[in-house]
């Protein structure tokens, strides 16, 4: 099966960096062809995986404006028809699946009213595009059902049949 996995980077690091590692060994290991669409690229991270990485070469943006210019290439120019599965890990409803670890929404409720005028406009941003993706993708794929409690709070307008919940896995050796 040929399978498509958008997210920001492949590296390393957050939450969602180590899910997407751990898709990534599981379609490997199934025998699965595995195609990684980004903007960032850790080599020698990425060096460890036997899948196509597809970097986007986007000009110098400082980081945030680099990601939604990224966003905004795969929402006009990805084409999910090149694979059986494309899968999201990032805003963008261009994949077959969103997978979807917290709403930018409930981020930002602590910080009401608190946020530098910089900070909101991001934020705006950030949920346009969430927005967009939770309008269009076909399915999405709640981490947990408070997540798809908050998909369906924050996101009325969105047809909530598409949200199944799919808890992550959990590192038994790490934790």
């Amino acid at each position: 099966m040929r399978v498509a996995i958008i997210h920001n980077q492949f590296s390393d690091g957050g939450g969602m960096e180590a899910y997407m590692q751990g898709l990534v060994q599981g379609f490997l290991a199934a025998g699965d062809e595995v195609h990684i669409h980004t903007y960032k690229v850790d080599s020698s991270f990425a060096a460890d995986f036997s899948c196509t990485v597809h970097k986007s070469h986007l000009f110098y943006l400082p980081r945030r404006w680099k990601k939604y210019a990224f966003l905004k290439s795969c929402n006009d120019s990805f084409s999910g028809k090149d694979y059986d599965l494309s899968l999201s890990l990032t805003r963008t409803f261009a994949a077959d699946i969103a997978i979807v670890g917290g709403v930018h929404p409930a981020s930002t409720i602590a910080d009401k009213g608190k946020r530098h005028i910089l900070k909101r406009f991001h934020d705006k941003i950030e949920m346009a595009f969430e927005r967009a993706m939770f309008n269009r993708v076909p399915f999405v794929v709640a981490h947990s059902k408070s997540i798809a409690e908050d998909i369906i709070e924050y996101y009325p307008n969105m047809d909530a049949s598409k949200i199944s919940v799919l808890y992550p896995p959990v590192d038994t050796e790490f934790f």
